[in-house]
């Protein structure tokens, strides 16, 4: 997703990287809020289509005591490289959410730190099948997809047209989404991921 130019700066001996976070219409320059910098990790006790999920912390200093809310609001982190004095080129991260449990509010030091996970964790749902079928494995997907609402980065995976005349064979009362997800990449020799804007791939 980066252009020309930020690989050809990313060479240079010496660059400078920045670090923004987006929760809502609110953009936290790394410079002025972050006391401790976005640090990634993959779980294993989580996966969707053989592919663990994402996690970051990060704290922030809320210095002018702002109404900053993390908790269950969708949280994008971009790192930014400086192109030249007056641009900065940013690449996403990750779309991450926040459960109230791993938010951390400190109304003494204005401290906020938080534990977020990224988007698939909204697949964890049970599948409600409304589809008239016959369909397509495309559409039946993509209403998948939506149910947790999320959307498909691509619409481009192996045999997109193939028709299912019938519900796919699973347990109504235990099948999450994201099973259903991981079955039909499986099947196909893929793996489904979360992008870093937050879409299903």
């Amino acid at each position: 997703q980066a252009s020309s130019q930020y690989f050809e700066k990313s060479k240079d001996y010496v660059r400078k990287s920045r670090t923004k976070i987006v929760v809502g219409t609110k953009e936290l320059d790394g410079a002025h809020y972050l006391k401790k910098y976005p640090i990634f990790s993959h779980s294993t006790s989580k996966m969707i289509g053989g592919f663990p999920l994402k996690e970051v912390s990060f704290t922030v200093i809320n210095k002018n005591n702002e109404e900053l809310d993390f908790i269950n609001n969708e949280i994008k982190i971009y790192k930014g490289l400086v192109l030249n004095d007056s641009s900065v080129e940013w690449i996403p991260q990750g779309v991450f959410i926040a459960s109230p449990e791993n938010v951390e509010t400190s109304p003494t030091t204005l401290e906020i730190t938080v534990k977020a996970t990224d988007k698939a964790v909204n697949t964890e749902i049970l599948r409600i099948d409304n589809i008239v079928y016959p369909c397509s494995e495309l559409n039946y997907i993509k209403d998948v997809v939506q149910q947790c609402g999320l959307e498909l980065e691509s619409e481009s995976f192996p045999f997109p047209e193939h028709i299912l005349n019938e519900r796919p064979n699973y347990d109504e009362t235990s099948t999450s989404c994201r099973e259903i997800i991981s079955r039909f990449a499986e099947e196909r020799g893929c793996i489904a991921i979360m992008s870093r804007t937050g879409k299903v791939w």
